[in-house]
């Protein structure tokens, strides 16, 4: 608890088996190496929120996971920024955890290769290229196999993947299902 491992969101990436900045496409290595620390840490907390949120979703469902981070940035109820969103409720213990991996107590570094190159692409794009929003406007989401006490207070707009997502409306039409798996 108390929120990221300082050294992962600075940039210190030994001892763990994840893709450098070199091994991701070079026009988003070169936008990156010259953005601000500031914005590169954002860029960092995104990226890993996809990962642990969603690294085994089909991209409509990472995507999904980064729209809801940057849809909650234009909303009051949340900080106003992706690293803030991001770690919200970690100071409070696990029951205010906006995103169960913040709070697992388990190391947050990226361990798998291929799953955290792709979350920084699906990062990379959600910030810089194309905001595309799968959930129209979702500001929650949770996986299928729990059922957290909120869901009855939002309006569940669709299912992507193995999650569910909401807005804040209980009144608005229920669920759609995209790329849908059993």
């Amino acid at each position: 608890m108390g929120g990221p491992d300082p050294t992962l969101l600075e940039g210190e990436e030994t001892g763990a088996p994840i893709t450098p900045l070199t091994e991701i496409p070079r026009a988003m290595r070169e936008r990156l190496a010259n953005a601000s620390p500031d914005l590169l840490r954002e860029f960092k907390c995104l990226a890993l929120n996809v990962y642990w949120e969603a690294k085994g979703e089909p991209l409509v469902g990472q995507m999904a996971v980064a729209a809801v981070t940057l849809n909650r940035l234009g909303n009051p109820r949340f900080p106003k920024s992706v690293c803030e969103v991001v770690w919200q409720g970690v100071e409070s213990g696990r029951a205010n955890c906006q995103f169960s991996w913040a709070c697992d107590q388990r190391g947050d570094r990226p361990l798998e290769d291929i799953p955290w190159q792709r979350a920084q692409q699906v990062a990379y794009r959600a910030m810089f290229l194309d905001p595309f929003d799968p959930t129209n406007g979702a500001l929650y989401f949770h996986a299928i196999y729990v059922r957290p006490q909120w869901a009855d207070e939002k309006a569940r707009i669709m299912r992507i993947g193995r999650h569910i997502f909401y807005g804040e409306n209980p009144t608005l039409p229920s669920l759609i299902n995209v790329a849908n798996r059993s």
